[in-house]
């Protein structure tokens, strides 16, 4: 199990959780349900040099809006023998659709897809993705 959140710190490049660094016999994920989603960990659990850290790693300049789409991306184009993407990420949500605090007793597991949550601009872009990568 490899979890991409976990990849941005001071051990980046020996990091299991850095892409480079999956074998093909593991599960990629952006998060898991314990996580905040990617958008609201960029946004509030990690600092300017984790930023600074993500925009090297990608070669992009990296924002809250579009967070999401680059982690799923690294996710997509590695070795992992399978990528697991939590809707909330897929839809770019931010912390407030977080689905788990662990050690919380309250909140949790309250979050539901609303209806008027559109995935088809979402369903294209994991299918593009899909297609590039060979998923």
């Amino acid at each position: 199990m490899r979890v991409m959140q976990f990849a941005f710190g001071d051990d980046l490049p020996l990091s299991p959780h850095a892409p480079h660094n999956y074998i093909d016999n593991c599960f990629a994920y952006t998060g898991t349900h314990d996580n905040n989603t990617t958008r609201g960990w960029y946004e509030t659990d990690i600092d300017k040099s984790g930023r600074k850290l993500i925009n090297a790693y990608t070669g992009q300049n990296i924002k809250a809006k579009n967070i999401n789409k680059a982690i799923i991306r690294l996710c997509y184009s590695s070795v992992a023998k399978a990528v697991i993407i939590p809707i909330q990420d897929v839809l770019g949500l931010n912390g407030q659709s977080r689905m788990n605090i662990p050690s919380s007793a309250n909140g949790n597991w309250l979050w539901r897809l609303k209806q008027d949550n559109t995935l088809d601009k979402a369903m294209k872009y994991l299918n593009e993705l899909a297609v590039l990568y060979n998923r």
